[in-house]
């Protein structure tokens, strides 16, 4: 999300220069971000649906009748086997297919459909079963929650550590420049 080795991403169309990720408002930092997506992405909504989105963008429903139905259709350009028929259709004529290229340059492909049939939705989590006792799922997502806490704690204490020693250094680099200012005040008066 931050781009530590500076990459050259380079520019978008109206010549901003793409680096670090923009996170939104609501995230307070990267980690945060992170953390808050992992929650999610566990969550029970996600549980139950995810197996839509596989069908509709790796799944059956990618192209065919079915995408009709889900109206989830791309430009025939975009999917993996127009290049293949362009190749038979063009007979070596390269022009074509450069034009292809830069299509999906452009606009992107559709990816590579995966599955035929439709995924299986994932059972959703049960927090307490009907004796009151947490069952194996439930118990895994409690341990993930708790390693979660431990880390966010871990983080805090990382922070104020980092927050101590940044104040140690802007004390250091305060007197370093009081000291250097001196030093400057008593050579401008050895120089007059």
């Amino acid at each position: 999300m931050n781009n530590i080795q500076n990459l050259n991403f380079g520019k978008t169309q109206t010549n901003y220069i793409v680096n670090h990720v923009i996170l939104p408002k609501w995230a307070k930092s990267s980690r945060d971000f992170i953390r808050i997506m992992r929650c999610a992405l566990e969550s029970d909504y996600v549980s139950q649906n995810l197996h839509n989105w596989i069908d509709l963008i790796f799944g059956y429903k990618q192209n065919g009748d079915e995408a009709i139905k889900a109206d989830n259709l791309f430009h025939c350009m975009t999917y993996e086997t127009y290049l293949d028929e362009l190749k038979t259709i063009s007979k070596g004529n390269t022009s074509e297919e450069k034009g292809h290229i830069q299509q999906l340059q452009g606009f992107g492909q559709t990816p590579k459909q995966l599955f035929k049939k439709p995924h299986s939705s994932k059972r959703a989590l049960k927090i307490i079963d009907s004796e009151g006792n947490l069952d194996n799922t439930s118990n895994e997502m409690v341990q993930i929650s708790a390693n979660l806490l431990r880390n966010e704690k871990k983080e805090k204490e990382c922070e104020k550590f980092r927050r101590a020693k940044d104040k140690e250094l802007d004390k250091i680099t305060g007197k370093f420049n009081e000291i250097s200012m001196k030093r400057n005040d008593k050579m401008k008066k050895i120089k007059e």
